[in-house]
C-alpha cells in the first residue's frame, strides 16, 4: 500500500543507520531494528575547589545530563577517587536518565579531624551503560586558620586593652 511505502520512506530518512525486517502491505505495518542511540553523559561543573577545616565539612552539588542527539536513556553510575574519596559522601550512586534529562545531585564532603594542612585532590566519576566516563575534579584545601579573624585592640597610648568587644556587622 502507498501508506506503507510512505512509513518506509520516513523511517529513511529519520533513522538513516540500516533498518531490517519485513515490510506487510495487507495492514500497512513495518516490522524491523532500528539502531538506538545513546544520549551524551555529561557532568557540570568540571572542577569543584572548597576551603573546609580540619574536622569541618561542607556541602555542594553537580549535574548529570543524557544530552541530546541520542533517544535511549542512560544508567549512570556514580563513585568517588582520589585520596579524598572516602571524604566524600553522595546522596545516590545510581541515576536513570530519560533522553534529554538534566538532574543535580547533593553530595557532602567531611575532612577527618587532624588533617594536615595542605591540598587534596579527588574525583567524582560517572560511568553509563554504553561505557561513558566523565568525572569532576575536586581539590579541597585543608587550612586551620580558614576564616578566622584575630584582633587586638589597643588603647591611646597603644597597650592592649584585654576583653574588649567588638562589634562587626554587614551594612549591605
Amino acid at each position: 500500500s502507498i501508506l506503507a511505502v510512505v512509513m518506509l520512506l520516513f523511517l529513511v530518512i529519520v533513522f538513516p543507520s540500516p533498518i531490517t525486517g519485513a515490510l506487510t502491505s495487507s495492514n500497512a505495518t513495518i516490522q524491523g531494528n532500528v539502531n538506538a542511540l545513546p544520549n551524551q553523559l555529561n557532568l557540570s561543573p568540571s572542577i569543584i575547589s572548597k576551603n573546609i577545616l580540619s574536622g569541618q565539612n561542607a556541602s555542594d552539588v553537580f549535574n548529570v545530563s543524557a544530552l541530546f542527539p541520542g533517544n535511549i536513556g542512560l544508567n549512570v553510575t556514580l563513585s568517588t577517587s582520589g585520596e579524598i574519596a572516602s571524604w566524600i559522601y553522595l546522596q545516590t550512586n545510581i541515576l536513570n536518565l530519560t533522553p534529554g534529562e538534566e538532574t543535580t545531585v547533593n553530595f557532602n564532603i567531611s575532612v577527618p579531624s587532624g588533617q594536615a594542612e595542605r591540598f587534596y585532590y579527588g574525583y567524582i566519576n560517572a560511568s553509563s551503560q554504553d561505557g561513558q566516563n566523565k568525572s569532576i575534579y575536586i581539590t579541597i584545601n585543608v587550612n586551620s586558620n580558614l576564616g578566622r579573624i584575630k584582633l587586638y585592640v589597643n588603647d591611646s597610648t597603644g597597650s592592649s586593652i584585654q576583653g574588649a568587644t567588638v562589634f562587626i556587622w554587614n551594612s549591605t
